[in-house]
């Protein structure tokens, strides 16, 4: 895997993140009308900020592993792609869900919190697929 094209996955996932919010802050300050059953600016909004952690995760993987590991890993980008973008999106949906749940936290506060705990969730989305690998090798011993 090339260590160019992984940072250009980073700063695409970077520049979707700050579009998202281009068009968040024009919708909500905008044209966006509020509605008691479906929220779907604070959903993106989630999004966004995932999107942001995992582009800080991916930029930390480019700095991180030596010129042979790269080589040697070239499915790795396909599936950084594929299987970790559906996994912000639960992320993403999680965050917004627990943050739904009480009245206080879905109020104004929504946004002060739903960027510190969205952007940690996907920036540590290696560590919850390493747990998962280790609690199915200690199930199968």
């Amino acid at each position: 895997m090339n260590k160019k094209l992984l940072l250009s996955l980073a700063f695409s996932f970077l520049i979707a993140a700050l579009a998202i919010l281009g068009v968040l802050i024009f919708c909500v300050h905008g044209f966006y009308e509020k509605s008691n059953s479906i929220n779907m600016p604070r959903f993106f909004y989630c999004v966004a900020f995932s999107f942001i952690g995992f582009s800080v995760l991916l930029f930390k993987l480019c700095f991180k592993f030596n010129a042979l590991q790269w080589n040697s890993g070239r499915g790795y980008i396909i599936y950084y792609l594929f299987s970790y973008l559906a996994f912000i999106f639960v992320l993403s949906s999680l965050a917004f869900s627990l943050l739904h749940l009480s009245e206080k936290t879905s109020s104004y506060l929504f946004y002060f919190l739903a960027a510190p705990i969205s952007f940690t969730l996907a920036y540590l989305v290696d560590d919850y697929t390493n747990i998962a690998k280790e609690i199915m090798k200690k199930g199968s011993h």
